[in-house]
């Protein structure tokens, strides 16, 4: 049998997926398996070619995320990372070049990869023509993605200096703290529960609950404006 890797891992149902991102469901399922509007057919961003399949694997949740972003803070038109997706995909000759590359957007909205250097320094380039060039949104952005062996293994919603954690091979994917489920502590913090006994049931500090709870409190979605083309 082979052997699956943590990229093609089915994890997330959509609906979960997108909740976890802060997209609309609709707009995650156009990305994933294209869409049809105005008689015009659009093809999957996510995906190779539609599969109509409801579960995201861990390299299409990262992708999405890497989407969520460009779209939401960058305003990069969509067939232009279509375009992009679809070079590295034939030049790495992988299904998920987004989690393997990281690229991002910078000046002159062009997408960029990211590059590391000996010193393990991260660079922005250009991709249109290798000019080099530092984005501090970029790297702050990428400080949530934790990567191994240059494949995405981690990701922190919250960025780094937050300990909500979301790892594919704990809690079958959902969003920890110290190992709990950011989930069971909101619950039991809505129910009114006062967070130092919460704490001090799981061996946690109140910090650690305290970000459970941000992280789990309702919220808009963080995107508003962008459209799924």
């Amino acid at each position: 049998m082979a052997t699956v890797t943590v990229l093609e891992r089915e994890i997330y149902e959509v609906g979960e997926a997108a909740r976890l991102l802060g997209v609309h469901t609709r707009t995650l399922r156009n990305w994933l398996d294209g869409y049809t509007a105005r008689g015009k057919t659009y093809r999957p961003v996510l995906r190779e070619s539609a599969t109509g399949s409801d579960l995201l694997t861990w390299g299409e949740f990262i992708e999405a995320g890497f989407l969520n972003e460009y779209r939401r803070v960058q305003r990069i038109p969509l067939p232009e990372i279509r375009s992009y997706i679809d070079a590295w995909r034939e030049k790495l000759d992988v299904p998920h070049p987004l989690a393997h590359q990281q690229p991002y957007a910078g000046p002159g909205r062009h997408l960029m990869d990211v590059a590391e250097t000996g010193e393990g320094d991260t660079v922005i380039y250009r991709f249109h023509d290798g000019q080099l060039t530092l984005t501090p949104w970029a790297q702050e952005f990428i400080r949530k993605v934790e990567f191994d062996h240059n494949v995405a293994s981690r990701y922190w919603p919250a960025g780094r200096d937050q300990p909500v954690v979301i790892d594919p091979q704990r809690s079958f994917g959902a969003p920890t703290v110290e190992g709990i489920r950011t989930e069971v502590l909101y619950e039991m913090f809505a129910a009114g529960d006062p967070m130092d006994e919460i704490a001090d049931g799981y061996d946690l500090e109140r910090k650690h609950i305290e970000a459970a709870v941000r992280y789990e409190s309702p919220r808009p979605r963080r995107e508003t404006a962008t459209s799924a083309a």
